[in-house]
């Protein structure tokens, strides 16, 4: 068996053990999975109809605006979200309740990487909707 063999079967055997062990990786897959299929579906619902969207701004309902919105934004932020949580998962991982002088750096790390997976995963969701509003006026 050649090294790469053997790295690739280690490192595949540890995958499955993670997503075995874990449920809460799992259920983060299938959200990222899910939001992946939900965002494709979305490209295609809209490049096959862009008038949806123009007729959505012409109607100038906030409403329906909002229904928009949420629905180009949400798909992207789950993926991004999920994907961020599953890589950053160690790193977010509650750190015991120590007490001591370090006790409240190592809180605030948590909470620095929690707001900026929210930011980045926020930002995705944004482009996404920022690219279909393009795509509609350029139609």
């Amino acid at each position: 068996m050649s090294y790469f063999d053997r790295v690739a079967t280690s490192w595949m055997s540890s995958l499955f053990e993670t997503l075995e062990d874990n449920n809460q990786t799992r259920v983060r897959l299938l959200v990222a999975a899910g939001g992946l299929v939900a965002t494709v579906v979305l490209w295609v619902v809209h490049l096959s109809y862009p008038n949806i969207v123009e007729q959505i701004f012409e109607a100038d309902s906030k409403f329906a605006m909002l229904i928009l919105f949420t629905v180009a934004v949400a798909p992207p932020f789950a993926v991004a979200f999920s994907l961020g949580s599953l890589m950053t998962r160690r790193a977010t991982e509650s750190v015991a309740d120590e007490s001591g002088p370090m006790s409240g750096y190592f809180y605030r790390e948590k909470a620095n990487r929690e707001w900026k997976l929210l930011i980045v995963a926020g930002i995705f969701g944004a482009v996404n909707f920022l690219l279909i509003v393009i795509t509609t006026a350029s139609a």
